[in-house]
Parts: structure tokens; sequence; C-alpha cells
């Protein structure tokens, strides 16, 4: 026999369990089986894990989850289920309201609602709520859908309602009142009739009428009016009578009416400044203004005038007469009526005009009165002068063309008659040249006196000359023979030019025209001159010149000739006008032109000459670079050769404009023309050089931007043309020299775009991206506050956070928590004892380095009791 043993291992099959839970959507519970060695889940879906004890579930719906527990090979099934309650979306409206009024507000997305602050509410449950706080409030409603909770907020702003103040007052009418109201930011005034501006907190306001001014005060758009009055005092009418006297004569009275006090200006020779009554002795007509005060302080005026007469200004001629020879007229003016005084030798005693005869020198007084009867006097005198007792010389006997001197005496003054050949009518000695026997008449004066005398002159005959010149017209530096005949001796002048001074006949060789005079004597010793003129006409001394001497080939030359009257250039064939002063000459080659220059007319010149040389000067040959095509933002070098000095214009974009070489950068694209002008000893030559310049390609890389480390960015570079972009650095790229690709840079980078035209033009342009790591915020969905030192805190974290502001709330929105300079995270505790377990509502605000605020609401599990 044999025996066999069978061993049978018995493994225990699992005895599950496992829990369930109810969550707001958005939120996980942890879910955790026991019993088994190992686990295996499903759905795995909104699952943390699909193995191990403990998972962690975050389904939108509620869910079933199966567990297989195994111990080795015997297993058991055990099903959890999470109820999904979803959580409110919730929306809430903000206003502005001015204080004392109140805004209704209204949330939507939840099913009930919670309000804090409940100050200033109508009530703190419900989806309408009507504020009336008064400042501005931030209001928070907790929504809820059955367990699940959120948060929103509602921001009332309320302005304040002015409260105003004006002032009031009287004033005179057309004087002005400052009104100035307080107690708002803005002001509008009504009406604005009569006033300096229909804004702002201080007017002026000059109404013709009393005024009730209403002043609109806003803050914002909160208002509130008041009103404010202008009284008006009217003006007091003031009266006052005017005067007239005469200047010097007379006192006038002034009397003013209206008002209480009176004031006078100007107050010169006024009795007093002040006062209703005043007297006035003013020199000329015055105006005076009278300002009255009444009993209301208010301000009234008029014009007083004291009308002044001038006295008469008496004017009267006086006269002078001879005694029994005439009569004085005597004319008064400047009055209505005249006296004159005394009477005696006068035509009559009165009247403006009067003649008289005295015997003697007489003073008389005249009165005058104009028609305001202001008076005034003045004088006249008759002066009476006595006849003059006349002298004269005797007789005389004088030959023709002689002079006698005739004199008179026993006067102040003579006048000699007839005035022919005199040589003056007046004076007490003149000479008289007569041509024929003549008596002469003088009147002598003393004090407008006149007698009178005569005097005889005889003449006898004088000699009859003539002159004779051979030639009448001569050159500079010729002779001609003068004759003279008709008398007995001769005497020539002048004698410098003459070869005797003696004698009928003389030779004359004067420089210029000369008139030459001989006196002849006859037998009875009178004598008789005669004049010739001898024309000289001067011989020419020619100058010439030419401006300029040196001319290019083409260009002309003015030749020009002094010293004459009259010209003729050789050659004649290049030259503008042979006949001329000043000509031009444009001569092929270098020529000397002759230039013959006369004076005097046509009957009879004198004539000499002179010559001028032009000198023809090479032109330069230039030769320039050929043409020369570069792309938009290039430079080249153009040149040219064969002269000595050049200029180039256009001279935009050139270096040196006056080079032989020049760097050239033109401006824009197009095609350019430069043209040199050369110099060779001041002969110009020109040639154009033609400069293309093709555009560059128009490409864009797109702005500059930032992203995170962890994202990418997708390039996108246009252009009129083929673009592509470059690998920077060397870092290679998705796409080589592609225009579309996407990157995903770990630092910040610039990536460089290049575009290439059919011109072979070339352009770039960049894209910088700044690189950050600061968009992240991490905040984790539970954690375990129960003592044992892991994961006791609530706290969200991340990188590059500078700031964090944590604030938890209930599922009644309640304040549970929040964080401050000392405290950032959650510790699961309210006022030093541990929250209950459960859902709560979070709102985390984070500063990152980049300046970025975010801000998160979400829910946290606290699990107080997971050990």
């Amino acid at each position: 026999t044999a025996i066999a043993t069978s061993t049978v291992d018995v493994t225990t099959t699992p005895t599950l369990s496992v829990n369930s839970g109810s969550i707001c959507s958005g939120s996980s519970l942890t879910i955790t089986a026991n019993g088994a060695l190992n686990y295996s889940w499903s759905p795995a879906t909104d699952l943390s894990s699909s193995t191990g004890s403990v998972v962690v579930a975050n389904p939108n719906t509620t869910t079933v989850y199966s567990v297989l527990g195994a111990n080795g090979s015997c297993t058991a099934i055990a099903t959890s289920t999470v109820d999904v309650t979803t959580t409110p979306t919730l929306s809430v409206n903000s206003g502005s309201i001015c204080s004392g009024s109140s805004l209704t507000i209204t949330a939507n997305g939840a099913t009930n609602y919670s309000w804090s602050p409940t100050t200033d509410l109508s009530s703190s449950a419900g989806s309408v709520v009507v504020a009336n706080p008064n400042t501005t409030t931030i209001y928070s409603v907790l929504g809820s859908n059955g367990s699940c909770t959120a948060i929103a907020t509602s921001t009332v702003d309320v302005t304040t309602t002015p409260t105003l103040s004006v002032n009031s007052g009287s004033i005179c009418s057309a004087s002005s009142l400052t009104l100035t109201a307080t107690g708002a930011l803005n002001y509008t005034w009504s009406p604005n009739t009569n006033l300096s501006s229909s804004t702002g907190t201080v007017v002026v306001a000059n109404p013709n009428t009393t005024t009730v001014y209403s002043v609109l005060g806003a803050i914002g758009s909160c208002t509130a009016s008041i009103n404010s009055t202008v009284n008006i005092n009217l003006n007091p009418t003031i009266t006052v009578n005017s005067s007239t006297i005469c200047a010097g004569q007379q006192t006038a009275t002034l009397t003013a009416n209206g008002a209480s006090t009176y004031s006078w200006t100007p107050n010169t020779n006024l009795s007093t400044a002040t006062g209703s009554l005043v007297t006035g002795t003013p020199n000329t007509t015055e105006n005076y203004t009278i300002s009255g005060v009444d009993a209301n302080g208010c301000f009234g005026s008029a014009t007083a005038t004291i009308n002044v007469n001038t006295i008469p200004n008496i004017t009267v001629n006086s006269s002078t007469i001879c005694v029994g020879q005439q009569t004085a007229t005597l004319i008064a003016n400047g009055a209505s009526t005249y006296s004159w005084i005394p009477s005696a030798n006068l035509s009559a005693g009165t009247g403006s005009v009067v003649t008289g005869t005295p015997a003697s020198t007489e003073n008389y007084t005249i009165v005058g009165t104009d028609s305001n009867g202001c008076i005034s006097l003045t004088t006249a005198t008759i002066a009476v002068n006595s006849l003059p007792a006349m002298t004269i010389s005797p007789n005389l006997t004088i030959c023709p063309l002689a002079a006698a001197t005739l004199t008179a005496g026993g006067a102040s003054t003579y006048t000699w008659s007839p005035s022919l050949n005199l040589s003056s009518v007046n004076g007490s000695a003149v000479i008289a040249s007569p041509i024929s026997t003549t008596t002469y008449t003088v009147i002598g004066a003393t004090n407008t006196c006149t007698n009178s005398a005569e005097v005889m002159v005889t003449l006898t005959i004088n000699p009859t000359l003539s002159i004779v010149s051979s030639p009448s017209i001569i050159c500079s530096g010729n002779f001609s023979a003068l004759s003279a005949s008709g008398a007995t001796t001769y005497t020539w002048s002048p004698a410098a030019t003459l070869s005797s001074t003696n004698g009928s006949n003389v030779n004359a060789n004067p420089i210029t025209t000369t008139v030459y005079s001989v006196s002849g004597t006859n037998a009875f010793g009178c004598l008789s001159s005669t004049t010739t003129t001898l024309s000289v006409v001067s011989t020419p001394t020619i100058s010439a010149i030419a401006n300029p001497s040196s001319i290019c080939a083409g260009q002309t030359s003015t030749l020009s000739a002094f010293g004459a009257s009259n010209y003729t250039w050789s050659p004649a064939s290049t030259i503008t006008n042979p006949n001329s002063s000043s000509t031009i000459a444009t001569p092929a080659l270098s020529t000397i032109y002759n230039v013959i220059g006369s004076t005097g007319t046509a009957s009879f010149l004198c004539t000499s000459s002179n010559t001028v040389q032009v000198t023809i000067l090479p032109v330069p040959t230039i030769t320039v670079s050929p043409q020369i095509v570069i792309c938009e933002g290039q430079s080249s070098t153009i040149y040219a050769v064969g002269a000595n000095t050049y200029t180039w214009s256009p001279t935009i974009g050139l270096t040196n404009p006056y080079a032989a070489s020049t760097n050239l950068s033109p401006n824009g694209s197009g095609t350019f023309i430069y043209t040199v002008t050369a110099v060779n000893i001041n002969c110009a030559a020109t040639e154009t050089l033609e400069v293309i310049v093709n555009p560059l390609p128009i490409i864009n890389a797109g702005s500059d931007t930032t992203i995170n480390i962890d994202n990418t960015l997708v390039l996108f570079g246009t252009g009129n043309t083929s673009v592509g972009f470059l690998s920077p650095d060397g870092i290679p790229l998705s796409c080589n020299y592609c225009y579309s690709l996407t990157v995903n840079p770990q630092d910040n980078i610039c990536y460089t775009l290049e575009g290439i035209n059919n011109f072979g033009c070339r352009t770039t342009d960049d894209i910088c991206v700044a690189v950050t790591k600061d968009w992240d915020v991490f905040i984790p969905n539970a954690f375990t506050p129960n003592g044992d030192k892991n994961n006791e805190l609530f706290l969200p974290v991340g990188y590059g956070i500078t700031e964090m502001r944590l604030t938890i709330f209930d599922r009644w929105g309640n304040l549970v928590f929040k964080s401050n300079g000392d405290t950032i995270g959650w510790d699961g505790k309210k006022n030093g004892q541990l929250c209950e377990q459960g859902v709560y509502v979070y709102q985390a605000e984070v500063l990152s380095i980049s300046g970025t605020n975010l801000k998160k609401t979400g829910h946290v599990n606290l699990l107080s009791r997971v050990k």
C-alpha cells in the first residue's frame, strides 16, 4: 500500500467594507475600502487611482463605484455611492446710489440665499433685497442648492447727497453781489441771466431787479438745490442846475437835490467840495459831477455846467500916414459894439470902422462889448510922418556900353525908374548903362512918406567890332586863326591859349571849347567889345576791357570801351553790337578785338583806338560711375573723374557732395538721378548718374508677448513676400524657415522672421517672448487637521507668490477664517475650536511677482476624523 497526501490551502475570502458619501459638484470624496489585501476600482473615471485601499473621487454626477478586493485568488466586491449635488453658480448685480436712496439687489443661480452684513438690508434672506447703506458697502450672498453653496458679492457705491448753503443780500441797481455756494463739488446756477457764470462755487450777480437764483449742487450724480435772493435798491436820481458867467466878472451858484449827501468833482474854483449848494468862479467853462448817496447807501450822479463866456478879444489896427497926404482907417474886431476915445480928428465916436487925419501922432482907446455883455479894452495909434527933402547927382555924358554912377540923398529908401539898364532899382547909388540918352527919376521915402528928383544920362557913339575864326571847330591840339575889325586898337582874352593879346590877328590853340573876347577903342575913346566861340572836340583816349578776359567755349565775354562818344569794334562777326560802348563777344577761338572811338558830331569827329584780348579756356570731359542698383537702406560709392572740382545734386543722402567720390545712402526706394557739375579752371560740364533703390520686403513677426513656462506659442509671420523664422542662436526649430510654427521656450527669447523679395533685398523683424513661472496656483480640495502632523493646514501653494489672502466660509455663508500678516493657512479652527467635518467655501486672492492678481473660489473638505 501506499499513502498519499493532499493539501488543500484555504484562503480567506475577503469581507469588504467601503464608505459612501455626498459631495457638491467640483468637490471630491475620499473612499476607503477595508477587508482585503489588494483592491481594484471601477469605473476609474473621476478617481485619483484605480488601485489601492484609498482613492479620491470627484465625479460630476452621482456615481456608484465598485471595488474588487482580493486576498490572493479569493475576491469579493463592494460598492460605494457618491451622491453629487450641483454647486450653484451665482450672479448678483451691483450699483451706485446717493446717500438716503436705496438699491434693489437680485441674486440668481441658487435655491436659497443668505445675505451679510444684514445692516441696511431689507432682509437677510431671499433672492431680492433692498439695500440703503450710508457708505459704500460690499454685500456677500451665500447661495445654496441643498448642502452645496457658493458665494458672490455685490458692491453698493454710495455717493454723499450734498447739503448746500448759499448767501443772499441787497445791492444798489447797477451794482453786483458775490454769491458763494458750499456743500457740493459742482454747481449749476439758474437763471444765468446777469450772472458772471452759470457754474462754479462763486459767481457774481448784477440783476436789474430783485431776483431769486437757484443753485444746483452735485457730488457725482447726487444733487441738491437751494435758493439765493438778491434784492435791488434803486439808485437816487440827482438833479442840479447849470449857470453862465463872464470870465473874472461873476460868481455862479449851483444847487443839487435828490440825495442825502453830495460830493462835487472837480472842486477847483468851487466854494466847497460837499453839500447841496456851492458857488464857483472858474476861468473857463467847467463840467462838474455831483455824486449823491441816499439813505440806503445807493449812489447816483448828475452833471452841472458853469459856462464861462470869455472876455471879448478886441483887435484893432494902427496906421501911419504922411502929413497932408493920407487919411488913416482904423478897424476894430472881436465885439458887437465899439466906443472910440478921444473922438477928435475921427470920422465917428462909435462903430467898428473909423477914419482919422490928425496933424500929429495920436493914441485912441477902443471899448468893445460882446453879445453876452462882456467888456474888453484895447488901443490903436495913428502915427503921422513928415516928407523927405530929396538931393540927386548932376546930369552925365557916357560912351555906349559905359556905365555912370547915379546918387541920391535926403530919404531912407530909394526907388529908381525906368529900371532898364540899371544895376538896381533900389538904393541911394545905382549904376546906369543906357543904350540911348535917358532921364532917370528917383523916389525917396522916409517913414512911408515920399518925394522925387530927376537926372539925365547922355549917350555918345561906340565903335562896331566883328571877329572871324578859321576854322571855327578844331580837334584838341590843333590851331585856329582869329581876325578882328571895326576899331583902331584891340585887346584879346583869355591870353593863356593865344599867340598874342594885341593886334587885329592872333592864333588860338585851346584844349577845350573857349570863348574869346576882343575889346576895341575908336578915335573918340569909346570902347566896344565882342566875342567868338572856338569849338574844340577832344581827341579821345580809349581804354578797353573784357569781362571776363578768359571764358569757356560757348560762353560770352562783355567787351567795354571808355573815353569816347561813339565806338566801332572789329572783327564784328563774333560780337552782338559792333557800334556800342559795351557789347557781347562769343569767339570760338582766342581773339584780339580792336575798338575805334570818336567824339564830336557827324560833321566833325576826332578819333583814336585800342585793343583787348578774349582767351578761350578748354571745357572738361567728365566720366561718372555706371548705373548703381542697391536695396533700400544700403549705401554705395559714386564717383566722377576729369575735372578739378565737383558738385553733386541733390545733396540728400550724400556724405560729401563736393568730392570726386562720395558715399551714397538714398532715403526710400525708387529711381534716383544724381547730377555732377565738374569745373576745370572755371569751365564746367555736367553728367548724370542713375541709382535704382529696390524696396525692402514688408514683414511682420507679430507683437511681443508673455507666456507661462508650461505653455506653447504659435509664431505666425506675414509679409508681401515669402518669409520664414530663423533659428535663434543655433536653437533648432520644429520647422526650419517656416512662416508658422509652435514653440515652447523655457527662457526669455526673441525669434527673428526673415523675408527676401524678388530683388534679393532682405529684411528681418523680431518677436520677443517673456517666459514667466508665476501663473499657476495649486489649491488642495481636502485636509485633515487631526493632530497626526500630516496634512494639518489648508494652504494654497505655488511659485512666484508675493502675497496671499485666504477667506473661509461655512456652507451658510458665515465667516470662519480670514488670513492676516501672521496667519496665512487655515488650521481648521474657529475661535480656537476645531470646526465640524464637512465642506467649506474658500476665497483665495494671490498676488504674483509679475503683479498679476489671481482670484479663486472653491470648496475644501475638512476631514477631522481621518486617521
